[in-house]
């Protein structure tokens, strides 16, 4: 099966993470904080468990 998958978006990541970048720069002073970009599942076949609890079978 395919490889189930967290996709990111990269471009969003960049953009918090020049921003953050920036306001250091501009003198910002505050305490380090948790920023959060969402993410999306991809389900392509791996990681799924199958009805009943148990996972597929592979044979």
């Amino acid at each position: 099966p395919g490889v189930t998958v967290l996709r990111q978006d990269v471009p969003a990541l960049g953009r918090k993470a020049a921003e953050l970048i920036f306001k250091r720069i501009e003198g910002d002073q505050s305490p380090p904080a948790h920023a959060v970009v969402p993410a999306t599942l991809v389900r392509r076949g791996s990681g799924e468990i199958a009805p009943g609890g148990r996972p597929p079978h592979s044979g």
